[in-house]
This record gives structure tokens, sequence and C-alpha cells, in this order.
């Protein structure tokens, strides 16, 4: 198992062990977002997915995690087509946005992979040198390769969740929480079909804008927009 997936699977330990299992889970794969009109092919990204990001998400998958509501603590991993709906909105300040191709995806510099903050982008973007800082749309600083920007991550995490317990506000496992991971994307979504992703995706409140032809609302729809399900 690659470094990254093997430090993430003693956070998931860590977290059971302090009985905080409730504030993690994993976003379907196949989750779908409507794209923006002006990148309605979507985005070419392949280019900016490292060996080490690649590992990650086939053995982990895309984990969604968050102890309070709105918890800027929390970070959510996107799935392909999140992702492909906000890295042509990252902007470089040197390059501006990247250009629009007609009827083909737009090639992006920057690949959005994880957010805290998705309303208003804040999050973390991959790039041909390694992973960016990106704040209000606009990536700040570089901040290591992939497995280095986890690792820092994991370490800053864990130092947050040794002092949770006293935290104003804090969820407990039968508590809303904040997921930020389809916020005011305007998204549709399919339930989660694939073995791999072992749990569903807790989400902050969104519209309610897609068709399900069924009366069965599986539990993670349940999590990603509480307002519209009975």
């Amino acid at each position: 198992m690659a470094e990254a997936a093997s430090r993430w699977r003693e956070f998931e330990a860590a977290l059971e062990a302090k009985g905080l299992g409730w504030a993690l889970e994993y976003a379907p794969a196949d989750l779908r977002e409507a794209r923006s009109a002006h990148n309605p092919y979507g985005a070419r990204l392949d280019h900016l997915l490292p060996a080490d990001y690649r590992a990650f998400v086939k053995e982990v998958g895309y984990p969604v995690l968050g102890f309070k509501y709105y918890d800027w603590h929390g970070t959510s991993f996107l799935p392909p087509e999140p992702m492909a709906v906000l890295s042509p909105m990252v902007y470089d300040p040197s390059s501006g946005l990247p250009r629009e191709a007609e009827g083909e995806p737009t090639t992006c510099r920057y690949a959005f992979f994880a957010g805290y903050d998705l309303s208003e982008v804040h999050g973390f973007a991959l790039a041909e040198d390694g992973v960016w800082l990106v704040e209000d749309f606009v990536v700040v600083e570089h901040v290591g390769s992939f497995t280095e920007w986890l690792l820092g991550e994991l370490s800053e995490l864990e130092r947050h969740i040794a002092e949770l317990r006293e935290y104003p506000g804090a969820a407990g496992p039968d508590e809303p929480r904040s997921r930020p991971l389809t916020d005011d994307l305007g998204g549709s979504h399919t339930p989660a079909t694939s073995p791999s992703i072992p749990k569903p995706a807790h989400t902050r409140p969104v519209t309610c804008n897609f068709t399900m032809h069924t009366t069965h609302w599986p539990p993670w729809v349940r999590w990603c927009v509480p307002s519209c399900v009975p």
C-alpha cells in the first residue's frame, strides 16, 4: 500500500478509536454535477493527476470529513465529475483562467481535488508541480507533492481532534454536520454503486433539482438533501 493510503488508514483507525468514526464518510465515485455553461464538455485533467494521488483514490476512494456544521477543519475529496466542474474556475494570477475549447473538454492548469468550502472554492488543486492552496478561486501558494500535502493535513487534523471534545458546537453522531461536497453546485446525483466505496457521503443541504424514479431514497441522499427527503 502506498504511503498516503497507509497513513490515511491509520487516521481512520484513530478516528474510530476516539469514537469519531461518524465524522468520516465517502463520496460515490460516480457522483454527478451540473456542468458550467462555459465548460459544457467538462475538463481535461488527467495530465495533472500524479501517481500518488491516483493510487490513493484507487485504494481509499473520496473521503468526506467534517465534525460540525460548516466545519472549516473538514475536507471533501471531489470525485471526477465535481472536479471537472470546479477546476476550470480556478484562477492563476499569472495566466488567468484556462481557455475554453469549443466542442471539447477544457484543458486545465489546475485540478481542484479537495475543498473545505466549495461554495467559495477554498481548498487544494493539483498542478504539474504538485499541490497548490486555493482561496476564493485563486491559487495562492505551493504546498508540495500530493503525499507531502496529505501527511501535513493529517498531522493538523490529529492535533485538531485531540481537542475536539471541547470544540464549541461540535456535532455528535446524531446531529447534522457540514459536508461541503456539493454545496452551491446545483448538481444531480446518482447512488453509489461501486463496491469500492464503503460508505455514503454527507453534505451540506443543497438545492433539490434532480429526479429519482423510485420511492426508496438511498441513505446518502438523505444526508445530501435533507430538506427534500420525507
